[in-house]
Parts: structure tokens; C-alpha cells; sequence
């Protein structure tokens, strides 16, 4: 059976305005900035930091990791991690305690 990974996503007004405190591990995205927060379920939204990638690598509260080997590898809910090599690529999040889940990457 495939899996499809969608994250909760809204406007960046409506996300203020509702302020909502997104569950440990949950992304947040706003559609109109192309922004993502993570979620650590005792904070509000206005309260998180953006995830900020850099040049050599993720920087900011999100760290990425190395790609998992199997669904049942060694992971902290929220993790995220990827890999990709030539024209093959995945995207992975473990979704409770050495559980990960993945989505194929593909252009568009």
C-alpha cells in the first residue's frame, strides 16, 4: 500500500490569526510564503521558529537526518530526513517512536 505525506498548510494570516499549537511532529506550511514550521505541541504557531535551510546543510530547530534503512529504524517523532541519488530520491518522517514513513520526490 503507498502512503502520501501531506502537511496542514494555510495562509500566513490565517495561521496568526488562528494561532494554533500544531502536534509534536506535525508541519505547518503557508501556501503563500513557502514556509514550514514544525510543531512540538506546548507551543503556539506565532511562537515557532521558520525551518531555515542553508548552503551547507539544514540549520535552524529542524535537523536533518540520515535516511532511515528500513520503516522500523531507530527514529524521534518529528524526525526528518532525505536522500536522493540521480534521478531517485525520497523524503522520510518518522511519526512515532522508530516509525518512518516515506514519499518518493519527483519534479513538477
Amino acid at each position: 500500500m503507498a502512503y502520501r505525506i501531506v502537511l496542514r498548510q494555510d495562509t500566513a494570516a490565517n495561521w496568526t490569526s488562528n494561532n494554533p499549537t500544531l502536534l509534536s511532529g506535525e508541519f505547518g506550511f503557508e501556501t503563500n510564503t513557502n514556509r514550514l514550521k514544525l510543531g512540538d505541541g506546548v507551543r503556539p504557531w506565532t511562537t515557532l521558529e521558520y525551518f531555515q535551510s542553508g548552503p551547507t546543510g539544514a540549520t535552524g530547530p529542524l535537523d536533518w537526518s540520515t535516511a532511515p534503512a528500513t520503516g522500523g529504524s531507530t527514529g524521534s517523532t518529528g524526525e526528518v530526513a532525505y536522500d536522493y541519488s540521480g534521478s531517485t530520491g525520497y523524503f522520510y518522517v518518522c511519526v512515532t517512536t522508530n516509525t518512518w514513513m516515506r514519499t518518493t520526490l519527483t519534479t513538477f
